[in-house]
């Protein structure tokens, strides 16, 4: 599309739902530039049935993910949905090892 009007929303775990390979496939597959606002969440899909959970315990790479939206300039909002279990406690520490990467990456302490 030429029109840079029109822009996306990434949610990575939405993607794997439909049978993509969200990370690094799907995203490939998209205008990165165009990327204004990202849905943080994790799934892994239990034959036709998605099975939701806490940041970084299912299968979408959110660390490989985040670290692509930086390199790639990303500089739009993140809604980082609270699914799973634990609703504070391991969510909470999944968090705070999300945005260890982002602040992580930030500094240039890329792992």
């Amino acid at each position: 599309m030429p029109n840079e009007a029109l822009k996306l929303v990434w949610d990575p775990a939405n993607a794997l739902v439909v049978g993509e390979v969200p990370f690094p496939s799907g995203y490939r597959l998209l205008p990165t530039q165009r990327i204004v606002h990202v849905h943080a969440k994790d799934c892994r899909m239990q034959g036709e049935r998605p099975e939701w959970g806490p940041l970084g315990t299912r299968y979408v790479d959110w660390e490989g993910q985040i670290e692509a939206l930086l390199a790639d300039g990303y500089k739009g909002a993140s809604v980082w949905r609270r699914t799973g279990l634990d609703r504070m406690g391991t969510n909470g520490k999944r968090a705070g090892f999300v945005a260890g990467i982002y602040a992580g990456s930030c500094r240039g302490e890329r792992s």
